[in-house]
């Protein structure tokens, strides 16, 4: 149940039923109270508006999401949907290009993110993750974003685009704060200006020589009825593959490795069972799902099952809710490492479902199969922290872990 899956402090339903009268998203409240939220508004609150910021609405129920996702052209994507207040994130492709054009885009980047792909990336990426964990537990002690999580898929991340794999920091620690609101606002619109620059700088020089091997060596060769993917493009696509993919895959490793500290029983149930790893994986994305929100703009004005999408309004997909909705999933509320089905929405529904899921899973199967294999008695050395606010991304910003000798 919810109250095995976070220690939240147990806010009355009067209290969360009030919230919903003026819904705001990036209030500490809704920081303290996710899960009971969210419950309700899979629940009683399908679709639903906040006059915060300008005024938006919200959806929660995986009907009407589905719904939304599916219609393109009524919700499109857009740069000024990406989150509410709007950040000062670079261009995204494909994220913020809709069909028919943002076929182009996928056509030549599926191959490359394909499961089949993925997978002949694992004795890598097992041997990076058993180096790490390895190197901590020798050390007694290790903080499992800066020390694990974040040079885990940087490595791997940056060395597959076809960068030097050894400057991951370079490139993703401004996305990094960025995205958990880390450090102050003139610091992170300082770093994110020397991010571009230094993304346009590499791509620039990696598109000279092209290597077919990598992502950027294949988007510069691709070509599709005499159409070519320009180094502008180029630099957008990998704001894409960063943003959406190092941050989520890091916040799903800590929510994750947090849980199993608290509940010894579930840890020692994929300890015995290694088998279930891949469907607690699953469980662990759709419960702590990393990206709690996605936007969709609204170009005119939409009404659908009688709540009214204003025109010039950014409207909110609520993932976290969506997951927990009982029509969408039996037991939502509970965390079940044989669960058959892998029905969720953390990766998107219709045509921007994540382009780097397939990745996204693999870092986080190998990552947390090492360290219940090779630290199965970890422990929290501290209780961890949560960023600023998370009305991104669910995600702690420190964990400390302890290793016994």
């Amino acid at each position: 149940m919810l109250a095995e899956i976070t220690r939240d402090n147990r806010v009355t339903p009067a209290a969360v039923e009030d919230f919903f009268q003026d819904f705001d998203h990036r209030s500490p409240f809704f920081q303290a109270n996710l899960f009971d939220i969210a419950r309700t508004a899979a629940l009683k609150y399908p679709a639903f508006r906040s006059e915060h910021y300008g005024g938006f609405s919200v959806v929660s129920n995986y009907a009407l999401m589905h719904k939304i996702s599916m219609a393109p052209a009524e919700f499109p994507n857009d740069a000024g949907a990406q989150s509410i207040p709007q950040s000062a994130m670079p261009p995204l492709i494909p994220a913020d290009i809709n069909p028919p054009h943002h076929a182009f885009y996928r056509s030549a980047l599926n191959p490359l993110f394909a499961p089949s792909r993925m997978a002949r990336l694992e004795q890598d990426v097992e041997a990076r993750a058993v180096a790490m964990v390895t190197q901590a537990i020798e050390a007694g002690e290790a903080e499992l974003i800066s020390d694990l999580a974040l040079p885990f898929t940087g490595l791997t991340s940056f060395g597959l685009f076809g960068f030097d794999p050894q400057q991951w920091r370079r490139y993703a620690m401004p996305l990094h704060n960025a995205t958990f609101a880390l450090g102050s606002a003139e610091d992170r619109a300082a770093e994110l200006e020397e991010y571009g620059s230094a993304i346009a700088a590499t791509v620039a020089e990696l598109v000279k020589d092209p290597d077919p091997a990598t992502v950027i060596g294949a988007l510069a060769l691709y070509e599709q009825n005499g159409r070519r993917i320009s180094t502008e493009e180029i630099n957008n696509i990998v704001n894409t593959l960063v943003i959406g993919g190092l941050g989520t895959t890091q916040a799903a490793i800590s929510t994750a490795t947090v849980y199993l500290a608290r509940n010894p029983e579930r840890r020692q149930e994929l300890i015995d069972h290694p088998e279930r790893i891949p469907a607690a994986v699953n469980e662990f994305l759709r419960v702590f799902t990393p990206t709690i929100f996605n936007g969709r703009m609204v170009p005119r004005d939409i009404e659908i099952d009688g709540h009214l999408f204003r025109a010039g309004e950014t409207t909110l997909l609520f993932r976290t809710a969506a997951n927990l909705d009982p029509t969408f999933i039996e037991r939502p509320y509970e965390i079940d490492f044989q669960r058959q089905s892998s029905r969720m929405v953390s990766f998107g529904l219709g045509p921007h479902m994540c382009l780097g899921q397939h990745l996204a899973r693999l870092e986080f199967t190998v990552m947390l199969r090492t360290l219940l294999r090779l630290a199965p008695d970890y422990e929290l050395a501290e209780e961890p922290t949560l960023p600023p606010n998370f009305g991104t991304a669910l995600a702690y910003a420190t964990v400390p872990l302890r290793f016994s000798a």
